[in-house]
């Protein structure tokens, strides 16, 4: 059988406007890339110099010119440097599954013809020994880095990005200033004036937007005036700063003060906040300030925060890195920093303890969309926690989130954060350690790994029986099952099954009944006894549908459908299969996707559509993969009655053909595979 492979790598990101200028730049560096002894190009230069517009063109031009094309590893939110390989892994789609995430990249790139862009290193220095040894170990890698200082090692060409000429600068002034102000024109009026601001800041694209900006309220000349006054004052202030960063920093310099005293000290507390924030976020952490709202509305206006509408219809705020950075200074100058973390780390803290049971009833896509958008701010309030050693806001926050982690596929990163959560509490029962150890249990078994399973839904069960916690004994008790049926020991698992099922009635659980009874249907399923299964996964999705949990109704709805092909009924697995599909994708949930496809293949090579049975299973590979997750033994009993039934009829050549075709489709080609929709799919 053909072996699952990481997925492709994904696409660069495209920027939401052009680059300007930089031809010069661009040549010069397709140049140096394309030099057979180059193995490293590092960007360097201050923030706001365009280090990263100019990273993505080059990547965007040269990605043809690789076998394996390019891959873009964002790290600005990073500030673990043993985070790095990590965050390459997920940029690559290759799933982080064992303790090694640099061993694990460096067998993946190790044959490898790939272009790889990492942004923004600056603040992960220590990992560029990673870097070093990467590079030795797949010597058909290229790298070009981002950062603000250079690397120090022997592959690195180091490249200083040099502000924008002047026509580009002028052109890249005028496009901003007439995206904040319509009307704006150049002429001979106003034509020196603009020239003059552009080499009066150096050339800095980001202090250029900055100004251009201003645009809507102050002309040219104007701002050329004010800015004349910065620039006096900050030549005669800090000379042990490089240039750059003190032209950078005059102009946020001049930004700040433009701004009211409760406005500024607005700006300085949102630099806490990571990935962005809500008003409401904004109005818990950020105090001292008359209206947030209107203090928001001021830095909009600044183009020190950038607004935009949720999915929701809600606005949602951030900042540039840059911007961000300032603004902390500020805060630590204010000398507020430890207090405004901590208003952060409360209000995520209780944000999360909201979540925990929105996650299980009838509203838990919009939770789950949610805490995706919070998802850096989350991380920021877990790592503020732990280096604090405030150990019970740590456990709080990661019982509270614990099934966003399993739900989205963050596999590796809820396991990391729990267990750091764990390790930080005393070894003493309680039902927040209870729970955070079979969820730990869970993403464990989720990644492969019974043995570390069972160790923790067994300590899990331990102390739920310890301070007496019905409900966490119920959902051990289904874990422990389940790792019972997949080790064949079918008789214990059914016991612990219809043990849990009255810990669950005792304490009018209906989810958590349609959950065993959902595992109870899947082990007759698995052992071909169909009429049973079809009796229990009906009743598991009766409950759900009555509880209203959209998650598990999509879960009982595909085991029923699998059910349902082997009774011979397609139409009815299909229209199952249909539902449970839209319901995975609308809860942003891979596994859910990646067991539907494969039900979706199998029931193709039940019905003798062999060849798109083989692409679906890729399909589902590819989609299992990027999560790092593994099939787990009961869905492979079924998988592996499937794939017998394709290659029955199908070569193992084809089969391998379609199967590659399969993990090559996007997300969106695969579900329309899935569907039928195969005109979309025809290239």
């Amino acid at each position: 059988m053909p072996q699952a492979r990481p997925g492709l790598p994904r696409r660069a990101p495209i920027p939401a406007t052009p680059l300007l200028g930089r031809e010069r730049e661009l040549a010069a560096l397709a140049d140096l890339v394309r030099d057979e002894d180059t193995r490293l190009v590092t960007l360097t230069g201050t923030g706001g110099i365009g280090k990263t517009r100019l990273a993505l063109e080059l990547v965007r031009r040269l990605a043809p010119e690789y076998r394996d094309g390019s891959a873009v590893a964002a790290i600005a939110t990073l500030r673990e440097p043993a985070h790095v390989a990590g965050a390459i892994l997920e940029a690559l789609e290759i799933p982080e599954v064992g303790p090694n995430p640099e061993e694990e990249l460096t067998r993946a790139l190790a044959s490898s013809e790939l272009l790889l862009l990492v942004d923004n290193f600056e603040q992960v220095l220590p990992a560029a020994r990673n870097i070093a040894r990467l590079l030795e170990a797949a010597p058909s890698l290229k790298m070009i880095v981002t950062s603000r200082a250079p690397l120090h090692i022997a592959a690195e060409r180091e490249f200083p990005v040099p502000p924008l000429a002047e026509d580009e600068a002028a052109e890249l002034f005028i496009a901003r200033a007439q995206a904040a102000n319509p009307s704006f024109e150049l002429t001979e009026q106003n034509a020196a004036a603009v020239a003059e601001l552009c080499a009066r800041l150096d050339g800095l694209p980001l202090a250029i937007e900055l100004a251009a900006a201003r645009t809507k309220l102050l002309p040219p000349a104007t701002l050329l005036a004010r800015l004349g006054n910065r620039l006096e004052l900050l030549t005669g202030g800090r000379r042990d700063a490089p240039q750059h960063q003190q032209t950078l920093r005059m102009t946020l310099d001049w930004s700040y003060d433009l701004l009211e005293p409760a406005a500024q000290r607005l700006l300085a507390q949102l630099g806490v906040f990571a990935g962005g924030w809500t008003l409401p976020a904004a109005e818990a952490v950020c105090t001292g300030n008359d209206s947030v709202l209107e203090g928001l509305a001021a830095l909009v206006d600044e183009s020190l925060v950038r607004q935009r509408e949720t999915a929701a219809g809600d606005p949602r705020f951030s900042m540039l890195e840059i911007v961000r950075e300032y603004a902390l200074e500020r805060l630590s100058a204010l000398g507020e920093s430890d207090e405004t973390r901590r208003r952060h780390l409360e209000h995520f803290v209780a944000f999360a303890e909201e979540a925990e049971p929105k996650l299980a009833d009838r509203d838990q896509i919009a939770w789950f969309a949610r805490l995706e958008d919070e998802h850096d701010n989350l991380r920021a309030a877990l790592a503020c926690a732990i280096e604090g050693g405030d150990a019970s806001s740590a456990l709080r926050l990661v019982v509270g989130i614990r099934r966003f982690w399993q739900i989205h596929g963050y596999l590796a990163e809820g396991r990391q954060s729990l267990e750091s959560a764990l390790a930080a509490v005393p070894d003493e029962p309680s039902e927040l350690r209870a729970n955070a150890l079979n969820m730990a249990g869970i993403l464990a078994g989720e990644q492969g790994e019974f043995d570390a399973a069972r160790e923790r839904f067994e300590a899990a069960l331990g102390d739920a029986r310890a301070i007496d916690s019905t409900r966490v004994i119920s959902s051990a008790l289904v874990n422990l099952g389940n790792l019972a049926f997949f080790g064949g020991k079918l008789d214990k698992a059914r016991d612990l099954y219809k043990e849990s099922i009255d810990y669950f009635a005792s304490l009018d659980d209906v989810r958590g009944q349609a959950l065993a009874k959902e595992n109870v249907g899947l082990m007759a399923l698995t052992a071909e006894d169909v009429p049973e299964a079809v009796k229990w996964l009906t009743a598991a999705l009766d409950l759900a549908r009555e509880v209203g949990d959209d998650r598990e109704i999509g879960a009982a709805s595909r085991s029923l459908a699998a059910a349902m092909i082997e009774l011979g009924d397609a139409a009815q697995a299909t229209s199952l299969l249909a539902e449970s599909l839209a319901l995975a994708r609308e809860l942003g949930e891979p596994h859910g996707i990646a067991v539907c496809l494969d039900t979706f293949a199998g029931l193709a090579a039940t019905s003798g559509e062999v060849e798109r049975a083989a692409r679906l299973f890729g399909a589902s590979d590819a989609v299992r993969a990027s999560i790092g997750a593994k099939r787990q033994p009961d869905h492979q009993i079924l998988y592996d009655r499937w794939l017998a039934r394709t290659l029955a009829q199908l070569d193992t050549n084809t089969y391998s053909t379609h199967y590659e075709d399969g993990r090559a489709l996007t997300l969106e080609d695969a579900c329309a595979l899935a569907l039928g929709e195969e005109a979309a799919l025809i290239p």
